[in-house]
């Protein structure tokens, strides 16, 4: 995925907790050379919303503070 042309994982299956629990849509990005942003949403409250649109809506609008 694409964040303001800064290359970003999005991923669904994100990780899956222990012992291969339920999995936790992440998105993962470089804010700059030294900042990395991993974002997760917890797999109970995944069920219940469009966990990768909100994942995208969350991943554009993180900006670093100065």
């Amino acid at each position: 995925m694409d964040l303001d042309g800064r290359p970003a994982r999005l991923s669904k299956d994100g990780d899956s907790g222990a012992a291969g629990g339920p999995s936790t849509p992440t998105v993962t990005w470089k804010l700059r050379k030294d900042l990395a942003v991993k974002v997760l949403i917890g797999p109970e409250y995944a069920k219940e919303i469009d966990a990768m649109s909100e994942l995208r809506k969350i991943a554009k609008g993180v900006r670093p503070a100065r």
